[in-house]
């Protein structure tokens, strides 16, 4: 399955998209690189666009860990596994995991 069917599976699962097509929901954040994990409360934006799906986390570790806030489905590696979304795929990073879970 590619990417963009994998985010939207996890958007669907979960009833994401809101009656004007946005996509914004709070989520449980976690960061890995190697064997230091990190967590914290976010609201995520993920943006359809024609070829691509993209995901925006609004409070993340890029002032203290220099991670991007952005990810796309076309750069990088997504994952649906039981109720949270992962990504992967920092080749500079093999070490890296973001994982992403609702907050109801």
């Amino acid at each position: 399955m590619s990417s963009k069917k994998t985010v939207e599976e996890f958007v669907s699962s979960h009833n994401l998209r809101k009656a004007d097509n946005t996509i914004i929901f709070d989520a449980q954040v976690s960061f890995y690189k190697g064997d230091v994990g990190h967590k914290l409360a976010s609201t995520i934006h993920i943006i359809t666009l024609p070829r691509e799906m993209v995901v925006y986390i609004d409070e993340f570790f890029h002032e203290a860990y220099r991670q991007p806030e952005i990810y796309s489905t076309e750069i990088f590696y997504f994952s649906y596994k039981g109720a949270v979304l992962e990504i992967r795929g920092f080749e500079s990073q093999p070490d890296f995991l973001l994982s992403i879970m609702v907050i109801k």
